[in-house]
């Protein structure tokens, strides 16, 4: 079955050396694009690693801010599909394999307008939607409905306050999923 259901990850990075491991967790079948913001303060040109993957977006932009946050929201003005599911995926993290049987329900119900959360592996629960206790890659929003949102570019905790805000705006469409579908800092354990 053709995955019509897409996701649009971002990735604000500095840790280079990561990306490589972070593709091979990643099904192209079910990503519309893949955007890596590389931290201009610490890298001034673009590496470009994956020239010649079309779904590979990279870009280097310089913000002030912290924690990768003034990347996010410059990737955010570079998403291309509208209807696109946003999934947030730090440079020290891969994708939780578990996290496509997600992407399969999605696709077999034909809504992409929810927004879900769900657990960390062996860490925190996806159902407390508050600052310090939901992390960046635990939830997946659609983008229609949260464009308008953005990171909090000075805030260590800016995750927390972007979820809870996109989350705020969509309760009535929000559903939690009580599974293990995403890691913490999986690449610095």
């Amino acid at each position: 079955m053709e995955k019509k259901n897409k996701m649009t990850i971002i990735t604000p990075s500095y840790r280079i050396n990561n990306l490589h491991e972070i593709k091979k967790s990643l099904n192209f079948e079910y990503i519309d694009e893949w955007i890596i913001v590389y931290d201009g303060n610490k890298i001034e040109s673009n590496p470009n690693i994956f020239n010649g993957n079309e779904k590979i977006k990279e870009y280097v932009y310089k913000g002030e801010g912290i924690s990768g946050n003034p990347q996010r929201n410059y990737a955010l003005s570079k998403i291309t599909n509208e209807n696109t599911l946003l999934y947030y995926l730090d440079d020290d993290n891969i994708i939780h394999a578990d996290l496509y049987s997600l992407l399969d329900r999605i696709n077999e119900t034909g809504n992409n307008d929810q927004m879900y959360t769900f657990n960390q592996y062996k860490r925190i629960r996806g159902n407390n939607i508050n600052v310090g206790h939901i992390d960046t890659a635990m939830v997946i929003i659609p983008y229609k409905r949260c464009k308008e949102i953005r990171w909090r570019e000075e805030i260590y905790a800016a995750d927390g306050y972007y979820i809870k805000e996109c989350w705020e705006k969509n309760k009535d469409k929000s559903e939690y999923i009580d599974r293990d579908l995403c890691y913490y800092n999986y690449l610095t354990q």
